[in-house]
């Protein structure tokens, strides 16, 4: 059996409906939103230009390994705002951002042979980091805009939607890190856990088709721009690789330790200040994992580094 449902509606309300006024609300709603994100935008962009940093003079840029390896608190006057994966486009933006509103003397730059492959170029644009990535990235709009890094417009353009034009935000520090204090001091132990180690080179050096990643071009020519920015600044750059397992550095692509110790010839020859403590022979109790230090680990090296830097506390 079918059933019919019949619904009448009144002559007086067709009517009395008028299109055009209807779409003059339509139209004047979404005017009033777009000025509503507008003025969200103006304040926020004026909330990170005015948000303030910690007065130090030694500022301590890099990824997870100086994030578990630096302890700035060892140091007379350091902030360390390292963040895990960090690539080096990153490291110079903040140090750009940072530098405005302070004056530091010294900067601290982490470099390894992970940092130089072509996987910090892929982070980008890479599903496990992109979101994050995009958090980061947004403040530095002008930086990101003008840059030749490969990554999806259209989620950052999303990214930055949010965080600047729904609502007024205080702080926009996303791009801040800081030192962690790993807890766990006795991670590698006999045997080795080879599968975590073949998991971490395989991440940093190589691609789906097991082909080692090239050296990134994007990555040396930032190490460049730091250099070539704190100098006009009149900030001394310090670039520091920090120990790794002697495991992790004997798998590492000939390729990329080529072209590290290319880049280490360069700096030393520019007269610019390269700790490279990659092969430093310590204890395994001093490893979080295969390629970075524990809390005691970043006592000794932090130390290490005040004392060949000079720097006294």
């Amino acid at each position: 059996m079918l059933f019919r449902i019949v619904i009448k509606i009144p002559h007086s309300y067709i009517s009395n409906f008028n299109l055009k006024q209807f779409l003059k609300k339509i139209v004047a709603l979404i005017l009033l939103f777009i000025c509503y994100n507008c003025l969200n935008l103006v304040i926020n962009f004026w909330f990170i230009r005015t948000q303030k940093f910690l007065k130090k003079n030694i500022l301590v840029v890099g990824d997870s390994q100086f994030m578990t390896g630096i302890d700035d608190n060892l140091f007379y006057s350091a902030w360390n705002i390292s963040q895990p994966a960090e690539p080096l486009p990153l490291s110079y933006w903040k140090i750009k951002k940072l530098t405005t509103t302070s004056s530091y003397d010294t900067i601290l730059v982490n470099i390894s042979h992970q940092r130089i492959s072509f996987f910090n170029e892929i982070k980008f644009g890479h599903k496990k980091y992109k979101d994050e990535f995009n958090n980061r990235m947004y403040p530095f709009i002008n930086d990101v805009r003008i840059s030749k890094l490969n990554f999806n417009g259209l989620d950052f353009v999303k990214k930055f939607y949010q965080q600047m034009c729904l609502f007024p935000k205080l702080n926009h520090k996303t791009f801040i890190g800081e030192f962690s204090r790993a807890t766990n001091n006795s991670f590698l132990k006999k045997p080795y856990d080879k599968k975590k180690l073949e998991t971490r080179i395989n991440d940093h050096f190589y691609d789906s088709r097991n082909e080692s990643y090239s050296v990134s071009n994007i990555s040396l020519n930032y190490i460049d721009s730091i250099i070539t920015f704190t100098s006009s600044k009149k900030i001394t750059p310090i670039f520091i690789s920090l120990p790794v397992h002697e495991k992790y550095i004997s798998k590492v692509p000939e390729g990329i330790k080529s072209a590290f110790e290319s880049l280490s010839t360069k700096l030393k020859l520019n007269d610019i200040k390269f700790l490279d403590y990659t092969t430093l022979k310590i204890s395994d109790s001093l490893f979080l994992d295969f390629d970075h230090l524990n809390k005691d680990g970043s006592k000794l090296i932090s130390r290490r580094i005040i004392e060949d830097l000079k720097l006294l506390k």
